[in-house]
């Protein structure tokens, strides 16, 4: 009894009653959540990758949105419940619905990290600019993708692509030249993939003409030539992991 009404008082706060039929006021002080964000939540909590969330999973989300222990969550709270079994499409739209932009970037975050939230972030931004792809847009990634050998059609979305890019040059170059200086980059690169040889990350150097820095333009070559033939999913989980990487380089060489 107590773990419920102690439940009750968060989720008042954190959602709606599942039974009230009625999602908080959007507004520009409670906007949406990104529906992309939520939908990448979802499909990550899906542990059994049956298509449909089960009370343990949608316990570990309020758990996860409202910060209350699972514990605490009974198995037959009415939220619980209402939310459980829920194909994807309709849990995606009920919590797009129910749950504030703060609870869905935060918990984002938690799952995939600061660098996989801001380039989130970031696509979203760019995908609602009127004017998001432009000629030289796609001029630059049809340039990438024949340098890279890859075909343009299988290339990440133009919004994504910029995003990515601009965040990761953002971290990486130098505040001086607004350039990513080589060694930096084989530094993030070497955190990123031990593996990978020095001389095979100079060689991506020179296929962009970058070996004496790369602007925004060089650096979108290069991250086409190392991530291209990848998934969207693999692209955007890579990328993030390599954000990732960028950031304790950037820290380390302080």
């Amino acid at each position: 009894m107590k773990a419920d009404v102690e439940l009750q008082a968060h989720a008042s706060v954190t959602l709606v009653s599942a039974n009230s039929g009625v999602g908080p006021s959007l507004s520009l002080l409670n906007p949406r959540p990104d529906q992309k964000m939520v939908e990448k939540i979802v499909q990550a909590l899906n542990t059994a990758d049956d298509g449909v969330l089960s009370v343990y999973e949608i316990k570990v989300l309020f758990s996860k949105l409202g910060d209350i222990p699972v514990e605490q969550i009974p198995d037959d709270h009415a939220e619980v419940v209402a939310f459980a079994g829920l194909a994807p499409d309709a849990l995606v739209s009920k919590l797009c619905t129910n749950v504030s932009k703060v609870q869905v970037e935060s918990f984002y975050q938690a799952m995939f990290g600061e660098a996989a939230l801001q380039i989130a972030i970031a696509d979203n931004a760019q995908s609602h600019c009127d004017d998001e792809i432009s000629a030289a847009d796609i001029a630059l990634r049809t340039e990438a993708a024949d340098l890279a050998g890859i075909d343009c059609s299988k290339l990440p979305p133009i919004p994504l692509l910029k995003s990515t890019v601009k965040h990761l040059h953002g971290i990486l170059a130098s505040e001086r030249t607004g350039k990513i200086q080589a060694e930096d980059l084989i530094r993030a690169c070497m955190i990123y993939d031990d593996r990978v040889p020095l001389e095979g990350i100079q060689d991506t150097f020179a296929a962009v003409e970058g070996e004496n820095g790369m602007d925004e333009k060089r650096f979108y070559l290069w991250l086409i030539l190392m991530f291209g033939d990848c998934s969207e999913d693999e692209f955007i989980s890579g990328t993030a992991e390599f954000g990732e990487a960028a950031e304790s380089a950037h820290i380390n060489h302080r």
